[in-house]
Parts: C-alpha cells; sequence; structure tokens
C-alpha cells in the first residue's frame, strides 16, 4: 500500500469543512401539526405578523390594526383599530410583524411606499394603547422595517430590510439607536417576520434563488443560516412567526397567505419540533 501524504489528508479535510460550511447540516426537525385557515375578516385583522407571551395570550397585526386573542386564534380580548392615528404626520400606514417582551409589545411601522420614515413603536400589551413610538435612521432600512425582535436577553431590537439582505441590524432596546449588524451567511429576499428564541434569530422569507418560501434560522454569534422549514406551496405570501416552548417541546407559529382574489385568506401554520 502507498503511503498516504499529510498534504492529501490535508485536502480532505479542508474539502470535507468547505462542503459542510456552504451546506450546513439541517440540526431541528419540525412537524405540522395543524392548519388554521381564517375567515375573511379575521384575515384582514391578522395578516402581517403575529407574537405570543408563552402564557395562551397571542397578538396579531394587521396593516393598521392590532388584536390580542386566547390560545385558539379566534378569540379577541381585545382590538385597537387605530394604531397608527398619532404617526400619520409621518405617513405611518404599515405595521409588519410584532414581538412581545415584559409587557410591551414592539411594532415596525412603515410609511408604505415611500418607505422615508422607518418607525418603532411600541404599545401596551394588555390596553394595545400606544406608549411611545421614534422614528429611526433608514441608513440601514432603505426599504422599510418589514418586522422586528425582541432579544431581551441582550436589550438588542433586531430587524432587516425587506429585500437581497446580507446583514441583520441590531438596536438598543431602550434608545432605538443603532448599534451594529451582523453579517449573514447568504443572502435572503422578501423577509417579513423575525423571532429571538434562544441564541438563534428565525425568520420567515425567500431565497436569493426564488425558489419557494420558507422558515430560515441564523446563529447570532456566527451569522450562520440555514433552512429549516419549507412553507406549504398554497402560500402565495409569506407573513410573521412566533415561537413558545410548552410541556411537550418547542412550537412554532407561522402566517402565509394563500388563495387568489377574494378567495386570499391568512391560513396559520403550527409546527413542534
Amino acid at each position: 500500500m502507498k503511503a498516504v501524504s499529510a498534504t492529501f489528508i490535508t485536502g480532505i479535510i479542508l474539502n470535507i469543512s468547505f462542503a459542510l460550511a456552504a451546506n450546513p447540516p439541517a440540526t431541528e426537525s419540525w412537524t405540522l401539526l395543524e392548519s388554521t385557515k381564517f375567515g375573511v375578516f379575521e384575515s384582514l385583522a391578522r395578516c402581517q405578523g403575529l407574537t405570543n407571551d408563552g402564557q395562551g395570550h397571542f397578538w396579531f397585526s394587521a396593516n393598521q390594526k392590532l388584536t390580542r386573542t386566547t390560545s385558539n386564534y379566534t378569540t379577541e380580548e381585545k382590538v385597537n383599530s387605530s394604531p397608527l392615528e398619532e404617526m400619520k404626520n409621518l405617513g405611518a400606514n404599515h405595521i409588519g410583524d410584532i414581538d412581545f417582551s415584559n409587557g410591551k409589545i414592539y411594532a415596525p411601522v412603515e410609511d408604505g411606499r415611500d418607505y422615508q420614515h422607518p418607525i418603532i413603536a411600541v404599545y401596551n400589551a394588555q390596553t394595545l394603547d400606544l406608549e411611545k413610538y421614534s422614528e429611526i435612521s433608514k441608513e440601514w432600512l432603505p426599504d422599510g422595517i418589514p418586522w422586528l425582535a425582541v432579544d431581551a436577553k441582550h436589550s438588542y431590537l433586531i430587524t432587516s430590510q425587506y429585500s437581497h439582505t446580507t446583514h441583520i441590524n441590531l438596536y438598543d432596546l431602550q434608545t432605538f439607536k443603532p448599534v451594529r449588524q451582523i453579517p449573514m451567511s447568504q443572502m435572503l429576499t422578501s423577509i417579513q417576520g423575525g423571532k429571538v428564541f434562544g441564541d438563534y434569530l428565525y425568520m420567515t422569507a425567500n431565497n436569493e434563488t426564488n425558489t419557494g418560501f420558507a422558515v430560515y434560522k441564523m446563529d447570532l454569534m456566527t451569522g450562520q443560516i440555514s433552512k429549516i422549514i419549507s412553507i406549504d406551496p398554497s402560500v402565495v405570501e409569506i407573513e410573521g412567526l412566533t415561537l413558545n416552548t410548552q410541556a411537550d417541546g418547542q412550537h412554532m407559529y407561522v402566517l402565509g397567505l394563500t388563495g387568489s382574489g377574494l378567495g386570499k385568506r391568512i391560513r396559520l401554520f403550527h409546527f413542534k419540533k
């Protein structure tokens, strides 16, 4: 048998390493438990984003509406039908994917189609009353602020631009001032939702080749991204998502727009890890 050179072995190891970096192994397996199709009026009220408190309450956002429900998603507990009234002077007309933290709802607010005034708004989670809002710099947000996630552990608010996204943006949770950006290991586009869960950011998006909507997981330390769930092909537009931990494990809830014309409806996909 011929001796194998150290150079040859090193080359094999490097090739394997590069292959793993380009195609990271799947680290999670999620099973679809149920799919809930909302009626026409519910769809109008829940067409952008959602979040939860881990205690059986869900909050949904529409373009210009906030709703709090019980864990069955349909029983409304509180509604704010004019959450953007105080921001109209900035052209505010659209709420994206929201998040819950410490009794507050954090909402990304846009002035679409101009996208000149990205806003972070904070609401009382119980009353849904506006507590404060602040216009932030559009330097990192050239096409709006489509989603907002709270990283309470590190006191950050996290978001990104909508399309051709290569960086995640971190803002101070108290001041809303920009802190830094995290480079992503791959470009995503049409990012509609994001949530921090543990040390990871989960996002709903398309990818750079437009091969279908999916849920992606990003390591907030390294920026490494992997696709963990391919969304049902009946979905014509992906929306927000939320996660929680229950007695039987981790759960994820994803909103997607299905149908066409007058038959368009929002569907909620419930997954379990």
